[in-house]
């Protein structure tokens, strides 16, 4: 029994030798049974056991330490010497008794060859042990080693991400625009350090212009484009007054610079500070919503179009809205619709509409507004993780 255990712990058999394992184990629950028989049935019936569980036991020793070494595992070579030695003296042990070999010393008897065959084996296996106790040092410190780097490049990873980060959150605005007759809240929320929502305010000649974008991806890899995009829209919007123009612009040049799988949801909304006009345009982003303070209602602008970058050559329709007092423009990128609670039941845009409608009514402000509206996501998810980043824009016109 202990033979098959020191086996197993010996040549780590579960990791290099597992159908020899396998028999081990069951060798060592048949020589327990064999304890039991000696104890309490019969003796004669034990001894023959224990021959029976020998004849099993020593081929099983052998081929498990044949299958280690192969693999690679060193210390096995060790044991197979050592068992080797100990096969010889008691295969001559054997040849002695039946009488059919003489030791050539008259003094020299059949344990004394059991004898040195032991002690043989005995210095073998501590070498051998000797030998795996060092190679598991050595595992050990090379596990320390990978373990060292790991943290270091967990580390610059991080610090990666922390810059990356800062990029993010410096494409949107610091403060909300002061504009005569409206009030304006945005919020950002990335699912993890990184991502490809964002949102930006420009005001130019008597307009403001509310931009909300969603690149394709996770992490860096939506975080790159979004940066990317960013800078193309600051660059286009100064020069192009049409909105149909600048997103054909913008669907042009993300085209050609963009990986083919990676895209753009834009939505966009210019209000006319002279006019009281809002022009409204969307290519993939969730319809804005348009809370109508006089029937107590919520509609959405259905306006349909490829996301930027997917096609060379999309049209982008236009819709002109306009904002009573009370009133209010909703925009939510997909990851306020899209959170999944534990059952997998997405919060939709039925639930969206009820709680932007339900704090209309009630009167909430913008801000506070979309700090009921992510309350709601995230009661409704419960514990489960944020997969998707979530970003709100709310125009409200005022009272004049």
């Amino acid at each position: 029994m202990f033979a098959a255990l020191f086996t197993r712990s010996f040549l780590n058999t579960k990791i290099n030798a597992p159908r020899q394992n396998q028999i081990l184990l069951g060798l060592v629950v048949v020589a327990l049974c064999d304890c039991a028989v000696s104890l309490w049935y019969s003796m004669d019936l034990a001894d023959r056991l224990s021959y029976g569980i020998s004849l099993c036991l020593l081929p099983t020793c052998l081929t498990a330490g044949i299958t280690s070494l192969k693999k690679g595992f060193r210390p096995a070579k060790y044991y197979l010497m050592g068992w080797s030695v100990l096969m010889v003296s008691v295969f001559f042990y054997i040849l002695h008794a039946l009488g059919l070999y003489r030791y050539p010393a008259e003094d020299f008897s059949g344990m004394d060859i059991l004898r040195l065959g032991i002690f043989c084996e005995a210095i073998l296996l501590s070498i051998g042990l000797a030998d795996r106790i060092q190679l598991l040092r050595q595992q050990a410190a090379e596990q320390e080693v990978a373990a060292e780097q790991a943290r270091l490049q967990a580390q610059a990873a991080e610090e990666e991400l922390q810059t990356a980060r800062r990029l993010q959150l410096g494409l949107m605005p610091q403060a909300q625009p002061q504009i005569p007759g409206y009030e304006v809240a945005g919020c950002c929320l990335p699912a993890i350090h990184v991502g490809g929502d964002f949102f930006q305010y420009f005001e130019r000649e008597g307009k403001l212009s509310l931009c909300l974008a969603d690149a394709t991806g996770h992490a860096m890899d939506a975080a790159i484009p979004a940066v990317m995009f960013s800078g193309v829209l600051e660059s286009e919007i100064k020069h192009v007054e049409n909105l149909s123009d600048l997103y054909a612009n913008l669907n042009q040049t993300l085209y050609r610079i963009l990986d083919p799988r990676t895209f753009v949801c834009f939505a966009m909304a210019e209000l006319d500070l002279v006019g009281q006009v809002i022009q409204l345009a969307n290519s993939g982003f969730p319809f804005p919503l348009h809370y109508r303070a006089d029937r107590r209602e919520v509609i959405e602008h259905e306006i349909i179009a490829y996301p930027l970058g997917m096609q060379p050559a999309s049209s982008f329709s236009v819709v002109e809205v306009a904002l009573a007092p009370g009133d209010r423009l909703v925009f939510c990128s997909d990851g306020i619709v899209e959170a999944s609670d534990a059952r997998e039941r997405m919060f939709g845009y039925e639930r969206l509409e009820k709680t932007v409608c339900q704090a209309c009514v009630e009167g909430l402000a913008p801000e506070a507004l979309i700090d009921r509206l992510l309350d709601e996501v995230e009661g409704f998810v419960g514990e489960m993780p944020q997969r998707d980043d979530q970003t709100i824009v709310v125009l409200q016109a005022m009272e004049r």
